[in-house]
């Protein structure tokens, strides 16, 4: 079964692959062009979104943000999401991916890692989580904004 599902994921990157090109947003704001944007390419995701929900992200499909969406465009622009929420997670990983691509961020993971940190173009998914956290207040009661106004210079 697993040699099965492996050749699974393995044909849905060579198809997204092959249709795949850089997407460019030169068409204007929310209207994007390139073949990593294309039907067949997005298709492909659903792989990478069930890898990711199980274990861990394919790294092979970089163009996609697990079971958020697909990272191109790099511009910000998030043109359909379910919430604010997956659209905050898709903008996030968006921009680790590009901090990768003008080589700002570097690799850390793996045997080369060990030692120090490498050039990685092309990001690793599984070297990064992204979880949301709710930040808890530190007081409470009738005096809390004014202990808060009192820890500021």
């Amino acid at each position: 079964m697993t040699r099965l599902r492996k050749l699974a994921l393995e044909l849905a990157a060579i198809l997204g692959l092959a249709t795949a090109t850089p997407a460019m947003a030169d068409a204007g704001p929310g209207r994007c062009t390139g073949s990593f944007v294309n039907p067949l390419a997005l298709a492909a995701c659903a792989a990478d979104c069930v890898a990711s929900t199980a274990k861990l992200p394919i790294d092979e499909m970089f163009w996609c943000a697990g079971c958020q969406g697909s990272m191109y465009p790099m511009n910000g622009n998030v043109s359909a999401s379910i919430g604010h929420v997956q659209a905050s997670r898709l903008v996030l990983s968006r921009f680790a991916y590009k901090l990768h691509r003008e080589l700002v961020s570097w690799g850390t993971m793996g045997s080369k890692g060990l030692c120090g940190k490498y050039l990685m173009p092309v990001m690793r998914k599984q070297q990064y989580r992204f979880q949301a956290t709710n930040p808890s207040p530190a007081t409470s009661g009738r005096y809390a904004c004014l202990a808060q106004r009192q820890l500021r210079p």
